[in-house]
């Protein structure tokens, strides 16, 4: 990797910026594959360092939380005793500022009850104001909050009612039923219930996905290991 120019380089992260494979990426760069992935890692640690460093004293009115799956080497089904812990499903908690888009704070790795209480802290320490909270229905998220903010949050929960029940039209599939489908939950302080939702954080899910190739569905792109994982997140967010 030292002996690539600064232009070579540059054109290894224009390419694992905008959703290529490893392999795709070795092809259009001429780069191999080992040199891509030690850049991703290089320049995702450099990354990560960024953030952390600008990414604080924040004024934010209203902000939402939610995680998004990836699976690193094979789904969690798959997963074994003898396999490394850091194999299967791995989340990717995201809070983000609503009206700017910003993303405050991630952190990538198992979806439990320890990463979400490391989340929720991080964010707690990247705000500088009360702010209007709002996040889905995985169940550490109140504990959590209420621990990292001890009362100084508008804390809502906003619960998607998914039902299995058998849909006949064409739709089933894409369309989940609204009877109500949305329950908005007060859990701390003065949450603005008429107006809490997830949307933005979930189009920031699906933003992701599209640049991010390791987050597509029902391809071979998926992580191989969790460092280059974080990596590519980091990429990313910055």
């Amino acid at each position: 990797m030292s002996r690539l120019s600064a232009e070579a380089r540059a054109r290894v992260v224009s390419q694992l910026v905008e959703g290529c494979s490893i392999a795709s990426k070795c092809r259009l760069t001429g780069v191999s594959k080992s040199t891509v992935l030690a850049l991703l890692l290089r320049v995702g640690a450099g990354c990560e360092r960024l953030h952390n460093r600008i990414m604080g004293h924040i004024t934010c009115h209203v902000a939402q939380c939610d995680e998004i799956w990836s699976f690193v080497q094979k789904k969690q089904p798959r997963v074994t005793d003898a396999d490394p812990a850091e194999l299967g499903d791995v989340y990717t908690f995201v809070a983000l500022a609503s009206a700017s888009k910003l993303v405050i704070c991630y952190r990538v790795g198992k979806r439990d009850e320890e990463k979400t209480r490391a989340f929720i802290a991080d964010l707690h320490t990247r705000l500088t104001t009360v702010p209007q909270l709002y996040a889905d229905g995985w169940q550490p998220y109140p504990a959590a909050t209420g621990a990292s903010f001890t009362g100084g949050v508008n804390y809502a929960v906003v619960h998607k009612n998914y039902s299995r029940k058998a849909r006949r039209d064409d739709d089933h599939r894409f369309e989940p039923p609204r009877d109500p489908f949305i329950t908005r939950i007060p859990v701390y302080g003065v949450p603005d219930t008429e107006r809490a939702s997830t949307s933005h954080v979930e189009r920031q899910n699906w933003t992701m996905r599209m640049h991010i190739r390791r987050f597509a569905r029902l391809c071979n792109g998926f992580s191989r290991k969790l460092a280059n994982h974080r990596a590519a997140v980091a990429l990313h967010v910055a």
